[in-house]
């Protein structure tokens, strides 16, 4: 039996103040506590010692989290974490930012209104000084709001575009110098009107991208990737399938669409991750499919994607890729709502079966860093049932 080999920590009530590792000689002590936190998968055998730490983290987040985005947002070398909260639409939505201690560890949470259900959130430099700015999609506001950074942690108040001006039930956002542009810009998925926008800080309008024929897979960003001319080509999930887009062959000119590429049978494209999962230098696109699997389509340059090649995994409703065991190839994680998270540990020809970590409530949105500087990507997840909390699994080696 494969060991595991995550530390846990756990924004949870009813587990302890701390928890070491369990000692052999009282292996039920180590089922009974491990199931308490989210299932008996954190001990290899009844007769084997705990292989995990079980620690209660300090905080809990808001109402409804949807999406999170990990950068170092104090500029002390330690990562931090911006969560979007009361995606429901029953409060103002707002921002919590977590800052990092730098050994897998977060402060309580402050909080910045960032407008009516904001569903995604990116960052990146949109100002032009040192500091991360925040980006977010308010979807039901029609809006975009735009959170620029203090390079301490904290936030100036939030700019929001006028209501449906720009945005029309906007449901995917990233940062980045996209389609042939020098500048950062912002790039978000319009649900209403099947298009994608790019503007800039300041609400102005640099690009509108039609033709995607079908609605976006909400709340799903746009992945930038190597499809065939840099890492800022662009794919994104419709209704229809998937779509790669790389930038004008001339200033100015029209992008390159390719697609609609689906996936096999009845699935259906979810979230994304891209990264080179082949070696070949193009990137791949790892896609959630609406069932217990996860459908790898390989980048074959120029925009084209090669036909999806299914493997199992959990329920997944995210996706996010890193080397998680350091081997040069690049692994996958899923976040499968309440059936937990898996680790499919990529083989170089393909991806092993699933390794389930069932950790409890209704896991929704993840994304993979390096918490605690061992070189190790580490996994951060939100769960929103029955209240919001962030769950952190240590990676301490496959």
């Amino acid at each position: 039996m494969r060991r595991l080999k995550y530390t846990v920590i756990l924004a949870l009530f009813g587990c302890g103040d701390l928890w070491t590792p369990f000692a052999a000689d009282n292996p039920a002590n180590c089922m009974q506590n491990a199931s308490l936190c989210g299932g008996t998968t954190y001990c290899a055998s009844r007769s084997e010692q705990c292989e995990s730490k079980l620690l209660r983290s300090g905080v809990a987040l808001g109402r409804s989290p949807a999406a999170l985005v990990v950068a170092d947002f104090n500029k002390d070398t330690h990562l931090d974490v911006a969560v979007t909260e009361d995606v429901d639409g029953t409060g103002p939505g707002q921002v919590a930012v977590l800052l990092g201690d730098g050994a897998g560890g977060f402060g309580a949470p402050t909080r910045f209104a960032a407008g009516t259900r904001p569903l995604s959130i990116a960052a990146g430099h949109l100002d032009g000084d040192p500091n991360l700015d925040l980006a977010v999609a308010n979807t039901s506001a029609n809006a975009i709001s735009v959170l620029l950074g203090q390079g301490n942690g904290t936030f100036a108040m939030a700019t929001t575009s006028n209501a449906g001006d720009l945005a029309k039930q906007p449901v995917g956002i990233r940062i980045g110098q996209h389609l042939d542009d020098n500048n950062q810009r912002i790039l978000y998925a319009n649900q209403a009107g099947e298009t994608l926008s790019v503007i800039s800080s300041q609400f102005t309008k640099v690009r509108e991208i039609p033709g995607m024929g079908g609605k976006f897979s909400a709340p799903h960003d746009p992945v930038a990737g190597n499809f065939g001319t840099s890492p800022f080509d662009l794919a994104v999930a419709t209704a229809t399938g998937i779509f790669t887009i790389l930038p004008p062959m001339m200033a100015g000119g029209p992008v390159i669409l390719h697609g609609p590429y689906a996936l096999s049978g009845t699935d259906v494209p979810g979230a994304m991750a891209a990264a080179d999962f082949h070696g070949d230098k193009y990137s791949d696109l790892a896609v959630t499919t609406g069932g217990d699997a996860i459908a790898i389509l390989a980048g074959m340059g120029g925009g084209m994607l090669a036909a999806a090649v299914r493997y199992p995994a959990g329920k997944a409703v995210a996706v996010a890729a890193a080397d998680l065991n350091r081997d040069g190839f690049m692994d996958l994680v899923t976040a499968n709502g309440t059936e937990g998270i898996s680790v499919l540990l990529n083989q170089g020809q393909g991806f092993a079966a699933p390794l389930h970590f069932a950790i409890g409530g209704n896991t929704t949105a993840l994304a993979l860093a390096d918490l605690n500087h061992d070189g190790r990507p580490d996994i951060l997840a939100l769960d929103n049932n029955p209240v919001g909390r962030l769950i952190v699994l240590l990676n301490v080696g496959f």
